[in-house]
């Protein structure tokens, strides 16, 4: 969830919600093939409230997980996307988790690709994030996971618009639950 707030009491609320279910565990069936671990039905549900913007879109599609050395998780999903203010696209997302170690240090780079077809009114969106962290919490308790670290944005065309793009760095603390 993102919340902004700005000049003139501009505020916004942007949220998305990705549900997946297991074909694999509906049907007790192991559906791993080679690199793919499980097959399953992938949702998303990106929602924004803001002055005047308001918006509600809905993916769905379908999605592998992947078991890729030194990977922690990978997973590759594939939307149809019914937007409310911009003509229906398509959509890839590639979600992936590596952790390693240096001397004693626990580091976790994790992070999201996301490309979208162009369509009549937007054009084609790239979206690459990638956290790099390290595991301060374990230096509090063993068990906690609080990181300090820094986030890479890479987005051209954000919001679909040519020629906008967004190269950003940004300081980065996060606990895990």
């Amino acid at each position: 969830m993102d919340r902004m707030r700005g000049e003139n009491d501009h505020k916004s609320t942007y949220f998305e919600l990705s549900p997946r279910l297991s074909l694999g565990e509906v049907s007790g069936k192991k559906l791993a093939y080679g690199p793919i671990k499980d097959v399953l039905i992938s949702t998303t549900w990106e929602s924004n409230s803001e002055n005047g913007n308001n918006f509600d879109n809905f993916l769905y599609g379908f999605a592998v997980d992947l078991d890729i050395p030194y990977f922690q998780y990978a997973n590759l999903n594939f939307y149809r996307a019914n937007n409310e203010k911009t003509d229906d696209d398509y959509q890839m997302t590639f979600v992936y988790g590596i952790p390693f170690k240096i001397a004693s240090e626990d580091f976790l780079v994790d992070g999201f690709l996301d490309w979208s077809t162009a369509e009549g009114d937007h054009a084609s969106e790239l979206n690459w994030t990638t956290q790099w962290k390290w595991n301060v919490g374990k230096h509090i308790s063993p068990d906690t996971r609080l990181y300090l670290g820094i986030e890479h944005s890479v987005w051209n065309n954000k919001f679909g618009i040519k020629g906008a793009d967004e190269n950003n760095v940004s300081a980065l603390v996060k606990y895990h639950f």
